[in-house]
């Protein structure tokens, strides 16, 4: 707002109640595209697992990509696998960070007007949920399949590259 305006205490807190919707929208917006991009990345990487299973069950197709032929069941993991680090990167670094930003500035309203029940909502999500446990559930949610896919390519290495 410009401060050469000079405005009511009750215009200011309706001024800033429409910046709060706002931010509150932006969060909820950053949320609802981070589990829309979640639910898209693990159904393609089910995918890929799935045709991973396809193709193991012909361990010894080969692709000549390599100078040595690559079996076509670890390309299609390792493809997963680098989709999955890839969108974790997206998602940890870009998307996650945009979540926080739209919080963090809406947390600041709800500090400028904590004696007000409208105000808070932010702030009480936040106590309840972290920023470092939030974190924590995104690194896992894409560890795991990332390690799943390690550990089959292991094991298809030592039970069929012999």
């Amino acid at each position: 707002m410009p401060e050469n305006l000079k405005l009511s205490d009750k215009e200011k807190l309706d001024y800033d109640l429409q910046i709060w919707k706002v931010a509150v929208d932006t969060q909820m917006h950053f949320n609802d595209l981070l589990i829309r991009m979640r639910t898209i990345i693990i159904s393609i990487v089910l995918a890929v697992f799935g045709a991973f299973a396809v193709a193991l069950k012909d361990a010894d197709l080969t692709a000549p990509i390599t100078a040595t032929k690559a079996k076509i069941c670890i390309i299609v993991i390792k493809i997963g696998i680098f989709f999955l680090v890839g969108h974790f990167i997206i998602d940890l670094f870009y998307y996650f960070r945009l979540l926080l930003g739209a919080v963090k500035f809406t947390e600041a309203l709800d500090d400028k007007y904590k004696n007000l029940e409208i105000f808070g909502l932010s702030k009480s999500i936040s106590k309840k949920t972290p920023r470092w446990l939030a974190i924590c559930v995104v690194v896992i949610y894409y560890l795991i399949p990332i390690v799943l896919g390690v550990w089959l390519i292991n094991i298809i290495k030592c039970n069929f590259l012999k």
